[in-house]
């Protein structure tokens, strides 16, 4: 299940444009928590939702009136995710810009960044940084392609460079009984922020690839290119091993 970052405009997108057939459990729960937030008591939550239901398909309390009562009941625990833009510090892009591989540093990047974001929304106090999430899904996030057994090895790669590490023992989240549990290792909070991250739902956007040599930023690399050196520093390479 994709992380909903701002779950206030999720849910005026879900009020604008409807569903088709019905509404998901995650859809319920978010909506339960949306219709608290704008300060409604618990009838009221079940009379919103249950319009709401009738405006785009038939409800019936037989069949999902005890569904809507549990995420009315559950988001009680909860509140209302409204992501704030996200600060990435210059010491922490640093740290990610140092292992010159654009593939991992996204990884990295992305993995800071719904960190981060998470410790927000959760009001944690913490001043470790984890990340419980399936490993699939970080991949996603960053544009990153790759089979089980690739993922694997990018997993192994970063424990190697000290990047990231696993608690032992490794226990699944509440919130999110597929994912592992990652400790990140190169958080630098008391630096000046250097990227801002606006759009959650697009992350990577945020960190653009740069020249390994020269720290020039660079366009996108179609599948097959390559990707480290920028044109100019790859056309000097060249004419050093020539000589």
């Amino acid at each position: 299940m994709k992380t909903v970052f701002n779950e206030k405009i999720y849910a005026e997108n879900l009020l604008k444009n409807g569903f088709s057939d019905y509404l998901t459990w995650k859809d319920l729960l978010i909506l339960s928590k949306y219709f608290r937030y704008k300060g409604q008591k618990k009838s009221e939550v079940k009379k919103s939702i249950v319009e709401f239901y009738k405006k785009f398909s038939v409800y019936n309390e037989q069949i999902v009136g005890s569904k809507v009562d549990n995420a009315i009941k559950k988001s009680e625990k909860y509140v209302l995710r409204i992501s704030p833009n996200i600060n990435i510090t210059k010491s922490e892009v640093e740290k990610i810009r140092k292992l010159k591989n654009y593939k991992l540093e996204k990884i990295c990047f992305v993995m800071l960044v719904i960190s981060r974001s998470n410790k927000t929304a959760f009001n944690s106090q913490s001043s470790r940084y984890y990340l419980n999430m399936n490993f699939s899904e970080i991949l996603a996030e960053a544009k990153v392609h790759a089979s089980k057994t690739d993922r694997n090895k990018i997993k192994h790669e970063l424990f190697k460079l000290n990047m990231i590490c696993a608690p032992e023992p490794n226990k699944m989240s509440e919130y999110n009984n597929h994912g592992e549990m990652f400790e990140l290792l190169f958080i630098g909070e008391d630096s000046t922020d250097e990227i801002i991250v606006t759009d959650m739902n697009n992350i990577i956007l945020f960190y653009p690839q740069k020249c390994i040599q020269c720290g020039k930023e660079m366009p996108d690399r179609k599948k097959g290119k390559r990707t480290n050196l920028c044109d100019e520093c790859y056309k000097a390479e060249r004419l050093r091993r020539i000589r």
